[in-house]
């Protein structure tokens, strides 16, 4: 999806909860918007390049999500909703990162599943057992 939306949609969401945590509500960004921040770490990881405008066109790329489907996105997992809800109890802040975190990632599976059929790892363990698996399969290839 692309970043406008979610900035869009994140604002809205700050909007509706103003009225309930008051300026604390502004979290809703970190989670809402900021969570695609691990698209640019991978970017950068994968070639070296800190370009945010590259990295930007590099996702909008028609077929880039053929290219980055076996990717992982950090912020994008089960995992980092379990510590922010762990966090949630403790802190109000966490709360609502969580609640922007929980909304940006149903909108980009949604989209993801009508576009392409297909969503995102889910999972940090899902996707080590899985790129673990193809290894294997690749090796087993090799051999033979």
């Amino acid at each position: 999806m692309l970043p406008i939306v979610h900035f869009l949609i994140s604002l809205l969401f700050v909007v509706i909860l103003y009225p309930i945590f008051g300026w604390n509500s502004l979290w809703i960004f970190l989670g809402g918007y900021f969570i695609d921040v691990d698209h640019y770490f991978l970017y950068v990881f994968k070639t070296k390049n800190y370009s945010l405008k590259e990295s930007y066109f590099y996702f909008k790329k028609s077929g880039a999500h053929n290219r980055i489907r076996k990717q992982l996105f950090i912020f994008h997992t089960i995992e980092t909703i379990l510590v922010l809800s762990f966090l949630a109890k403790y802190s109000e802040m966490f709360l609502i990162i969580l609640i922007g975190l929980i909304f940006h990632m149903i909108l980009d599976y949604i989209q993801e599943y009508i576009k392409y059929k297909t969503i995102k790892f889910p999972s940090i363990i899902y996707w080590y057992l899985k790129i673990r698996k193809n290894n294997y399969n690749q090796n087993k290839k090799k051999k033979k």
